[in-house]
């Protein structure tokens, strides 16, 4: 098995039970840094993509349209595992994966269903993630990193690896 089959497959076990991520971008209007919670779609382990359904007419879509570079934050509090993923962004309108894709509860955003003419997929291509597992308690961890001044004690109080997935863009 490649090491980068390796790295994706450890990002995908390590998000697969988490269903909400942060995304951030850069807002296409005034360069401010801006994050807003998602349910993820899918991760697809074959396609080194994950995919979050959008309105068309989101600012978003403005935001990724302007700058491809995003981040996605995963959060799984009761492993205290903290996960950062850096990719790049793309408005997909797709009907077919849309519907294959499709949750009921998306219902509640997309009144006719994966058909709904403002509905779009956004895609992120995984190019590089970060994962945390902190050995104790988020809240441990959060109190000896705020109490050592050496940064070893901090790097050491958690599991802290980092990866790149694919080929990075020139």
């Amino acid at each position: 098995m490649s090491q980068e089959l390796r790295n994706t497959n450890k990002l995908w076990d390590t998000i697969k039970g988490i269903e909400i991520a942060m995304l951030t971008t850069v807002d296409s209007h005034n360069g401010a840094i801006t994050s807003r919670p998602m349910a993820t779609a899918s991760k697809g382990l074959e396609d080194k993509n994950i995919w979050f359904f959008t309105r068309t007419d989101s600012s978003k879509v403005d935001d990724v349209e302007s700058k491809k570079q995003v981040n996605l934050t995963y959060v799984n509090p009761s492993t205290a595992t903290y996960v950062s993923v850096c990719g790049c962004a793309e408005v997909v309108h797709d009907k077919d994966l849309a519907k294959k894709l499709w949750s009921p509860l998306l219902s509640a955003y997309f009144k006719k269903g994966p058909e709904d003419q403002d509905l779009s997929l956004l895609k992120v291509r995984v190019e590089r993630a970060e994962i945390w597992d902190v050995k104790s308690g988020s809240m441990d961890y959060i109190s000896h990193a705020l109490s050592s001044d050496k940064e070893e004690d901090v790097v050491n109080y958690a599991v802290h690896q980092q990866f790149t997935i694919g080929s990075q863009p020139s």
